[in-house]
């Protein structure tokens, strides 16, 4: 499981290289990975802008403006950032 050290150096990384980006599609591959409904999830980031990652403990927060997706890499959680084109993996999930 990551520690707090490694969440905060992902929080890091992410803000380098997504805040700025907007979030133009979601797939999801495991439906269990979203706790919302997936319509209302869907509808909430959408064309949102990412304005900042930090983390609280081993929780990451990827803000929106208005809205912040929370986020926790779980055991051996990883972010890709990656061609669209590329091949999605089997432990890729959204």
């Amino acid at each position: 499981m990551p520690e707090i050290a490694e969440v905060r150096t992902v929080a890091r990384t992410l803000n380098k290289r997504i805040v700025g980006k907007k979030i133009i599609d979601i797939n999801v591959y495991y439906d269990g990975i979203i706790q919302d409904d997936l319509v209302y999830f869907k509808d909430n980031v959408i064309n949102k802008e990412i304005t900042k990652v930090d983390n609280y403990g081993k929780y990451l927060f990827i803000h929106l403006g208005d809205k912040t997706i929370v986020s926790h890499l779980r055991m051996e959680g990883k972010y890709f950032i990656k061609d669209i084109n590329n091949e999605v993996l089997k432990h890729e999930h959204v």
